[in-house]
Protein backbone atom coordinates (compact mmCIF):
# COMPACT_ATOMS: atom_id res chain seq x y z
CA UNK A 1 0.00 0.00 0.00
CA UNK A 2 2.88 2.23 0.91
CA UNK A 3 4.18 1.88 -2.88
CA UNK A 4 0.99 2.53 -4.42
CA UNK A 5 0.96 5.90 -2.50
CA UNK A 6 4.19 6.73 -3.23
CA UNK A 7 3.73 6.00 -6.60
CA UNK A 8 0.61 7.81 -7.19
CA UNK A 9 2.31 10.97 -5.61
CA UNK A 10 4.83 10.75 -8.07
CA UNK A 11 2.93 10.44 -11.17
CA UNK A 12 0.54 13.04 -9.89
CA UNK A 13 3.62 15.69 -9.68
CA UNK A 14 5.39 14.59 -13.02
CA UNK A 15 1.68 15.18 -14.57
CA UNK A 16 1.36 18.68 -13.00
CA UNK A 17 5.19 19.33 -13.45
CA UNK A 18 4.76 18.73 -16.78
CA UNK A 19 1.83 20.37 -17.45
CA UNK A 20 2.73 23.86 -16.19
CA UNK A 21 5.11 26.28 -18.89
CA UNK A 22 8.07 26.89 -17.31
CA UNK A 23 9.16 30.67 -17.29
CA UNK A 24 11.35 30.21 -20.38
CA UNK A 25 8.62 28.45 -22.22
CA UNK A 26 5.82 30.75 -21.15
CA UNK A 27 8.00 33.83 -22.70
CA UNK A 28 8.45 32.04 -25.98
CA UNK A 29 5.44 33.37 -27.99
CA UNK A 30 5.44 36.91 -26.98
CA UNK A 31 8.46 38.52 -28.63
CA UNK A 32 11.12 41.11 -27.18
CA UNK A 33 10.39 44.58 -26.20
CA UNK A 34 12.38 47.03 -26.16
CA UNK A 35 12.26 51.04 -25.27
CA UNK A 36 14.79 54.27 -25.95
CA UNK A 37 15.62 56.38 -23.74
CA UNK A 38 17.39 59.35 -24.92
CA UNK A 39 20.02 61.18 -21.91
CA UNK A 40 22.01 63.02 -24.35
CA UNK A 41 21.42 66.68 -23.79
CA UNK A 42 20.97 69.29 -26.62
CA UNK A 43 18.23 70.36 -28.73
CA UNK A 44 19.09 67.13 -31.20
CA UNK A 45 16.51 64.39 -31.74
CA UNK A 46 17.81 60.58 -32.35
CA UNK A 47 16.94 57.52 -34.23
CA UNK A 48 17.61 54.14 -33.14
CA UNK A 49 18.15 51.42 -35.60
CA UNK A 50 18.02 47.85 -35.18
CA UNK A 51 19.44 45.36 -37.98
CA UNK A 52 19.44 49.04 -40.45
CA UNK A 53 15.80 49.92 -39.88
CA UNK A 54 14.38 52.44 -38.12
CA UNK A 55 12.65 51.45 -34.54
CA UNK A 56 12.13 54.93 -33.01
CA UNK A 57 12.68 58.06 -34.72
CA UNK A 58 13.37 61.77 -33.54
CA UNK A 59 13.44 61.20 -29.41
CA UNK A 60 13.73 64.46 -28.16
CA UNK A 61 16.38 64.58 -25.23
CA UNK A 62 15.36 63.17 -21.89
CA UNK A 63 12.35 61.11 -22.87
CA UNK A 64 11.85 57.36 -22.59
CA UNK A 65 9.53 55.85 -25.15
CA UNK A 66 7.14 53.08 -24.72
CA UNK A 67 8.24 49.67 -25.39
CA UNK A 68 8.08 48.46 -28.98
CA UNK A 69 8.01 44.94 -29.98
CA UNK A 70 11.67 43.62 -31.78
CA UNK A 71 12.86 40.65 -33.38
CA UNK A 72 14.57 37.91 -31.24
CA UNK A 73 17.78 37.48 -32.55
CA UNK A 74 21.15 39.18 -31.96
CA UNK A 75 20.86 42.62 -33.60
CA UNK A 76 23.21 45.86 -34.13
CA UNK A 77 22.09 48.69 -32.85
CA UNK A 78 22.76 52.36 -34.70
CA UNK A 79 22.01 55.38 -33.25
CA UNK A 80 22.06 58.21 -35.62
CA UNK A 81 20.89 61.79 -35.42
CA UNK A 82 17.50 62.02 -36.86
CA UNK A 83 17.74 62.25 -40.61
CA UNK A 84 20.97 61.16 -41.11
CA UNK A 85 21.81 57.41 -42.48
CA UNK A 86 25.08 57.12 -40.39
CA UNK A 87 25.36 55.75 -36.98
CA UNK A 88 27.71 57.70 -34.27
CA UNK A 89 27.22 54.70 -31.98
CA UNK A 90 26.62 51.58 -32.28
CA UNK A 91 26.28 47.87 -30.32
CA UNK A 92 24.87 44.51 -30.63
CA UNK A 93 22.74 43.00 -28.39
CA UNK A 94 21.00 39.22 -28.24
CA UNK A 95 17.09 39.88 -27.52
CA UNK A 96 15.25 37.35 -25.61
CA UNK A 97 11.35 36.86 -26.28
CA UNK A 98 9.64 37.27 -23.62
CA UNK A 99 11.79 40.18 -22.13
CA UNK A 100 12.03 43.29 -21.64
CA UNK A 101 14.96 46.18 -22.67
CA UNK A 102 16.17 49.46 -22.17
CA UNK A 103 18.28 50.99 -24.88
CA UNK A 104 19.85 54.04 -23.19
CA UNK A 105 22.06 56.64 -25.30
CA UNK A 106 23.99 58.84 -23.37
CA UNK A 107 27.78 60.92 -23.46
CA UNK A 108 30.25 58.83 -22.98
CA UNK A 109 33.74 59.92 -21.18
CA UNK A 110 35.21 61.51 -24.46
CA UNK A 111 32.15 63.52 -25.20
CA UNK A 112 30.77 60.76 -27.75
CA UNK A 113 27.82 59.22 -27.77
CA UNK A 114 27.72 55.64 -26.78
CA UNK A 115 24.87 53.44 -26.27
CA UNK A 116 24.10 50.78 -23.74
CA UNK A 117 21.15 48.07 -22.93
CA UNK A 118 20.14 46.94 -19.61
CA UNK A 119 17.35 44.22 -19.28
CA UNK A 120 14.38 45.05 -17.33
CA UNK A 121 12.73 42.99 -14.53
CA UNK A 122 9.16 43.83 -16.32
CA UNK A 123 7.45 46.87 -18.04
CA UNK A 124 6.12 48.17 -14.78
CA UNK A 125 10.32 48.44 -13.76
CA UNK A 126 9.72 52.18 -14.29
CA UNK A 127 7.24 54.88 -15.94
CA UNK A 128 7.98 55.45 -19.32
CA UNK A 129 9.28 58.56 -19.64
CA UNK A 130 11.91 58.86 -16.52
CA UNK A 131 14.97 57.55 -16.46
CA UNK A 132 15.85 53.92 -16.68
CA UNK A 133 17.19 52.46 -13.47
Amino acid sequence: MHRSLMLALCVGTFVTAASVPSRTDAGRDRPAQVRFANHIPGARTWTLAARGAPVFSDVAPEVTTAYQPVADSLARLDLRAAGKDSAVATTTYLFVSGSYYTVTASMGNGGQPMLGVERDRSPEDSVPGSPPH
